[in-house]
């Protein structure tokens, strides 16, 4: 993955409040523009917020998409990556390798992946 900070992004696989979509789709052009060459952007290769900063990122940044052996993301930007033998061990090391964490919505699940990041 190289040397530049990691920023990693979580959150739900479906949108409940109607504003987020615009939300997330801005912050991946603002982010993806500005930090290009200074970042790397990583997504578990889930629907939802980390589908939607992804085709919204700036052509060329780096955009790395964290799947378990086996797996695609499907995503239209981004290279995969594999780690782990299956989606929980995938978020272990994805939990292990950001700098910078950003989540927009979630529930249990994105939660539980944001408070193991921090431990």
């Amino acid at each position: 993955l190289g040397k530049l900070p990691k920023l990693c992004i979580l959150g739900s696989r479906k949108f409940d409040s109607p504003q987020s979509s615009p939300f997330v789709a801005a912050l991946a052009q603002l982010l993806s523009k500005t930090l290009k060459g200074k970042a790397c952007f990583l997504t578990g290769g889930l629907d939802g917020v980390q589908r939607t900063f992804a085709e919204h990122c700036a052509p060329g940044v780096a955009l790395v998409h964290v799947m378990p052996h086996g797996q695609a993301s499907g995503f239209s930007q981004g290279k995969d990556v594999h780690a782990g033998r299956d989606p929980q061990e995938r978020v272990e090391v994805f939990d292990l390798i950001g700098d910078v964490y950003v989540t927009v919505e979630g529930g249990r699940g994105t939660a539980g992946e944001a408070q193991a990041a921090f431990a």
